[in-house]
């Protein structure tokens, strides 16, 4: 991985692809840290417009993990959650872009996703 680590936390924003195409996935917000990703993504699905909002701290392994994660959908009250696990993180070297690949876990199905964000302000 190749991190900015001296500076200040720097946000990245774009469109995920979703293996499989089941649901649309966006990252509206994805901070990378040094021992932690902060996030808000959104998307549809069946059953509509969904947003899902965590801190997937450092691993052992070298990934980014966040279990359990209350998925909502406005006007809905539904008790869906999801585990959202960031595999690879490479930022550009002048930290303009973030490659991410990840994988999503939901009711015992598996969906990667991968994208290549752009960051929405100057580090």
């Amino acid at each position: 991985m190749a991190w900015a680590w001296g500076r200040k936390p720097i946000a990245f924003v774009g469109d995920l692809d979703v293996e499989d195409a089941d649901f649309t996935l966006r990252a509206d917000r994805l901070i990378v840290r040094s021992s932690e990703i902060a996030f808000h993504l959104s998307g549809r699905d069946e059953y509509g417009e969904f947003h899902i909002d965590g801190v997937a701290p450092l691993s052992k392994d070298g990934g980014f993990s966040s279990p359990e994660l209350r998925l909502v959908y406005p006007g809905y009250e539904g008790r869906d959650h999801a585990n959202i696990i960031f595999n690879r993180v490479h930022m550009s070297p002048k930290s303009r872009r973030c490659e991410i690949e990840g994988v999503w876990l939901q009711y015992g199905d598996t969906w990667k996703f991968s994208g290549n964000l752009n960051c929405y302000a100057e580090p």
